[in-house]
C-alpha cells in the first residue's frame, strides 16, 4: 500500500539507483586493489611451485635408489647417478627459501 503512494516510488527509485550505483563504485574501485594485492604473492607462489617439483624429484630418486639396491643384482653406475641426482636435489632443497 505504501509503495504504491505517489511520495514514496521515487524515493524507492532513487534508493535503488543510488545502491546500484554505490555498487558499482565499490566494485570498480576494490577488484583493481585486490588484483594487485593478489599478484604480490606470484613470486612467493614460484618459490612454493618449484621447491614442490624438486621435492618429487628427490622423492623419485629415492625411490629408484632403494629400487636399484633392492634388485638382484646392483649396477654401481646407476646408484653413483642416482646418489648424485638425490644430492644436487637435497642441496637445493637444504638453501634458504628466502619467504622468511
Amino acid at each position: 500500500m505504501i509503495r504504491n503512494s505517489p511520495c514514496v516510488c521515487p524515493f524507492v527509485q532513487s534508493l535503488d539507483m543510488l545502491y546500484s550505483n554505490y555498487e558499482a563504485e565499490l566494485a570498480e574501485r576494490f577488484s583493481a586493489d585486490l588484483a594487485t594485492y593478489a599478484q604480490s604473492f606470484n613470486p612467493v607462489k614460484e618459490k612454493i611451485n618449484k621447491r614442490r617439483r624438486k621435492l618429487l624429484d628427490y622423492d623419485n630418486a629415492r625411490h629408484d635408489y632403494d629400487s636399484i639396491r633392492s634388485s638382484r643384482k646392483p649396477d654401481d653406475i646407476k646408484i653413483t647417478k642416482v646418489c648424485a641426482m638425490s644430492a644436487d636435489v637435497f642441496r637445493f632443497l637444504s638453501q634458504p627459501t628466502g619467504l622468511d
